[in-house]
């Protein structure tokens, strides 16, 4: 993936999210507000897993900022 691409996160909340961002390079936030529990999600190795942005928005804020170019 080129450059074009450099500013793309991936933010879901399922396996599946976490499986295809990693397919394709991309960075992925695991946010646990859907069927999967956090412990599930983080199994699979996204870059950030969260329960939910209301609690942890700080959290997801400093990723973003830390992935900024």
């Amino acid at each position: 993936i080129g450059n074009e691409f450099s500013e793309i996160v991936i933010v879901g909340d399922t396996v599946n999210d976490i499986k295809t961002a990693k397919l394709f390079g991309l960075p992925v936030v695991s946010i646990a507000t859907g069927k999967f529990k956090l412990t599930e999600l983080s199994k699979f190795h996204p870059d950030l897993a969260i329960s939910n942005l209301l609690d942890e928005k700080l959290q997801f804020q400093n990723f973003l900022s830390s992935r900024a170019m």
